[in-house]
């Protein structure tokens, strides 16, 4: 429930053309976060025991909603009248018609019931291939490659390198690449965001196959960290694209199918991972799994909505 309507309220807190910055800053911080959050949270079951460490972390929950009711979002401007003209504008004349289309919107309709809602959302994804289509490939790359890296992962550190914590490195390499990522992103404006976002999301899957092959963490460990760069820059050009374009009104909505569509199968590969990897061999499982990632991730960037979408700002 949180994090579609926090997507939905961050463009309101800033102005339009601070939204990438915005992004970008909340992203380093959420990074940072589940960075050092182990880490705290190891010393603090330690030391003062578990119980404590729930009680704190119930205690920033509190203190998250109290710093929410002082946030004031702003009414945004017009936005395209209907998801059907912002598609045809897409596809017939690329994206300069389309910020033609946002001077030209009406104002957001009044809200309805719940499955108008829920319609509306998906009226504004299908609309969009850019949007559809990449929500379809991490669907199918989620599946196929981060399940595995999840369930498998540590097994494949004590197998390949001979020791769990290699796994912990692995880890802590990623969170501190999307740190690294979403710095950059503070002020890294690309011509085409979309193309150049899905290009950086195919390091994650090459990095997993060198992990599962077993080479010397002296690469392993530096492309990890690359990985992670990509992966932030990823979120915050997309996030961004979809705050520039989305009518404000349906912003939230769209990321609810975002978070929906991209993490449905998920829980599936979950089940899934440990029953191929008896038959097949855990390693086999991640490299496969990581190549069909790739090969999604490639997918999603064919649609030429996806390669040729500009930024706004």
């Amino acid at each position: 429930f949180f994090r579609p309507a926090a997507d939905g309220v961050l463009p309101q807190t800033v102005a339009e053309e601070d939204i990438q910055q915005a992004t970008a800053i909340t992203t380093m911080s959420n990074n940072f976060a589940e960075f050092a959050g182990p880490t705290l949270a190891t010393a603090l079951v330690l030391g003062a025991g578990a119980g404590w460490a729930f009680a704190l972390d119930s205690a920033t929950f509190l203190l998250s909603a109290a710093f929410l009711t002082r946030v004031r979002p702003r009414a945004r401007g017009a936005r395209p009248t209907s998801a059907r003209t912002a598609r045809g504008i897409d596809m017939d004349t690329g994206e300069v018609a389309t910020a033609t289309v946002e001077a030209d919107a009406a104002t957001e309709p009044p809200r309805k019931s719940v499955w108008a809602e829920i319609r509306a959302g998906s009226r504004e994804v299908r609309a969009r291939v850019w949007v559809w289509a990449t929500l379809a490939s991490f669907s199918i790359a989620l599946f196929c490659g981060l399940a595995p890296w999840f369930v498998l992962g540590p097994s494949i550190a004590r197998q390949q390198y001979g020791h769990l914590f290699v796994y912990g490195v692995i880890e802590g390499s990623i969170g501190f690449g999307t740190i690294l990522g979403a710095v950059a992103g503070i002020k890294w404006r690309p011509r085409h965001p979309m193309r150049l976002a899905m290009l950086a999301m195919l390091v994650w899957p090459l990095d997993a196959v060198l992990y599962a092959t077993g080479v010397t963490l002296v690469i392993v460990v530096p492309a990890t960290v690359l990985a992670g760069t990509g992966i932030a820059l990823f979120n915050v050009w997309w996030m961004t694209a979809l705050a520039e374009r989305i009518p404000p009104g349906s912003l939230s909505r769209v990321s609810s199918f975002d978070w929906m569509i991209s993490y449905a199968l998920l829980p599936i590969g979950y089940i899934a991972a440990g029953p191929l990897a008896d038959r097949l061999g855990a390693v086999n499982v991640l490299i496969g799994g990581s190549a069909l990632a790739f090969t999604a991730f490639v997918i999603g960037l064919l649609p030429r909505q996806t390669r040729m979408l500009e930024r706004l700002r």
